[in-house]
């Protein structure tokens, strides 16, 4: 009577407690093994502890390899990234004007990141740079229109205000769906990058930035010497 009143008191989390911590518990009982049985999940009948625990390993095998696969394609993009990123650095070395920087910018982002918009916004006296095709005007002029992304320290992507659309893609700006925004030279505030596509997920407030801004900070580097001629 005393030894029943003690199993009663021991409770369901005890015993996974002690199964836990002695895992070879079966070997040696394979008579007790073979009377555990839990309810089959796909048709009537009963089905072994064993034949449970390959169930559970089998699912997590699977979940694993599917882990593996969204990392090993993750991988895959960013080396595309990658050695775009590097192609286009090297490009923009090169360039001794903001035309040159402008265009290499705009060719590299359409053609090798698949987008559908591109532009960058020079924030500088017009009178002093008329003589090239990039677009440059005051920061004040930028700012009544898209203050809010200029005065944000961070890439901002997602789904754009209309008149930023328009403000930044003009002719392009049915075209853009989602997009990203840089400013350049940080708090310098020396311009403005933008990236536009059309598809509405392609752009997310989750996404890594790192390309991005890494490209921006040398364009910053590039830009900051022209302006100050």
């Amino acid at each position: 009577m005393e030894a029943s009143k003690k199993l009663d008191s021991i409770t369901a989390e005890q015993v996974a407690d002690y199964l836990h911590s002695h895992r070879d518990f079966f070997m040696l009982r394979d008579d007790l093994l073979l009377e555990l049985n839990l309810p089959h999940q796909h048709q009537q009948g009963t089905a072994s502890l064993v034949e449970k625990q390959v169930a559970v390993l089998r699912e997590r095998n699977i979940e694993m390899r599917n882990r593996l696969a969204t990392l090993t394609k993750n991988a895959t993009v960013n080396d595309g990234y990658f050695q775009h990123t590097r192609d286009l650095v090297i490009a923009l070395l090169e360039c001794k004007n903001l035309d040159a920087i402008a265009q290499c910018l705009k060719q590299g982002f359409i053609k090798n990141f698949n987008l559908s918009a591109f532009s960058i916004v020079i924030f500088a006296d017009t009178q002093a740079h008329k003589n090239t095709t990039a677009r440059v005007l005051p920061l004040a002029d930028a700012e009544s229109a898209i203050s809010g992304l200029i005065h944000n320290r961070q890439c901002v992507c997602g789904i754009l205000r209309d008149n930023e659309n328009q403000f930044l893609f003009k002719d392009k700006a049915n075209k853009v769906a989602s997009a990203a925004t840089i400013v350049l030279g940080g708090d310098k505030k020396l311009g403005m990058l933008a990236l536009g596509s059309d598809d509405s997920k392609h752009f997310s407030s989750d996404m890594d930035t790192l390309f991005l801004s890494f490209i921006a900070d040398v364009v910053s580097k590039i830009i900051e010497p022209i302006l100050l001629k």
